[in-house]
Order: C-alpha cells, then structure tokens, then sequence
C-alpha cells in the first residue's frame, strides 16, 4: 500500500481497508451434507481451539469412520454443546486463568490510569506499562 491509496481512504488506518483477515469459509461438501456428521479435516482446524480450553474432540465427537466424526448421542441441539463447554472443567479453568491475569494487570494499572486525566504525564506512566 502507498501513501496515495491511505490518503484516498482519508488516513483511515483501520487494518479492515488494507488487509481480508475473513477466516476461510467452512468447508463443506455435498457429501458431507449427504451424510451428516462433522468431517475430520474441519475438526483438525480447530485443534488450536480443543488445546486452548483443556477439551478433546472425544468430548463432543465420536468416530464414524475415517473422514468423519459424529455427535455424541448426549449432543442432539446445540444448546447440548454450550452445556458441554460450560461444565468444561478445562474451560473453567482457562477462564479463571484469564480473570485471574486480568485482574492483576488492572490492579497494578488503575492507578497510572485514573492519573492520566489529571497529571496529563503520559510518557511517565506509559513507562511503567512497559516496565
């Protein structure tokens, strides 16, 4: 990207102009809605995601055969699979984790940021952000 093409775009910066960060479609296949079920490669995209949250797919999925996982039996709805992910003990935990860090960076933070609107020192306290 030029400068020509930001200064058309009024210097707006917004990553969204410059940048497709849509995730791929989903994949699917007349087979796959033939059939039913998820396919394997669709579940190996969000591996990442099972890794995150402490799940295995054997907590939603059961085989079906070499390309293809079906639901579990106790998976009929999806309101099954929020049920699932909110019992999660791994995603309980990872939630936790995240309040438990998030809450201890605004404990140290809030008070260089309240002092923003009255010390108007900002180089001091980005500082201590990056300390």
């Amino acid at each position: 990207m030029d400068l020509e093409e930001i200064e058309a775009n009024d210097f707006n910066l917004n990553i969204r102009r410059y940048v497709d960060n849509t995730p791929d479609p989903e994949l699917k296949t007349l087979e796959h809605i033939y059939r039913g079920g998820v396919p394997k490669v669709r579940s190996c995209h969000a591996r990442k995601n099972y890794y995150t949250f402490g799940l295995k797919r054997d907590v939603f999925f059961k085989e079906r055969d070499e390309r293809y996982f079906d639901f579990l039996e106790s998976i009929s709805e999806k309101a099954a699979i929020k049920s699932v992910i909110d019992e999660h003990e791994g995603v309980n935990r990872t939630i936790d984790r995240f309040q438990q860090a998030t809450n201890g960076w605004w404990n140290e933070a809030k008070d260089n940021i309240t002092r923003l609107d009255t010390r108007h020192d900002i180089p001091e306290i980005r500082a201590t952000f990056i300390e």
